[in-house]
């Protein structure tokens, strides 16, 4: 494996694990929301991003979430393969 593998693996890991944080405090988010919501007044909605708005969400676009979510998966196959290499 050369370093620009390496440093690509790397870089599709640490993606893939914020990708994974992210869906984490977007649900934690979500559920303040449900929590709160009987709470406003009558007719009222609250949505989730009426409560906080990520900063993520303010950078990125569709276009730009997929590409790194792409590339994060193809991180983790090439990981998943090195380790059965390596076991197998």
């Amino acid at each position: 494996m050369t370093f620009h593998e390496f440093f690509l693996l790397q870089r599709g890991r640490n993606e893939q694990m914020e990708l994974k944080e992210r869906f984490e405090w977007e649900r934690t988010r979500w559920l303040a929301c449900l929590f709160l919501q009987p709470h406003r007044k009558k007719g009222s909605k609250l949505n989730p991003k009426d409560l906080i708005r990520f900063e993520w969400e303010k950078k990125d676009d569709k276009k730009n979430l997929e590409k790194r979510k792409k590339a994060a998966e193809y991180a983790a196959k090439k990981y998943e393969s090195i380790n059965k290499n390596k076991n197998g």
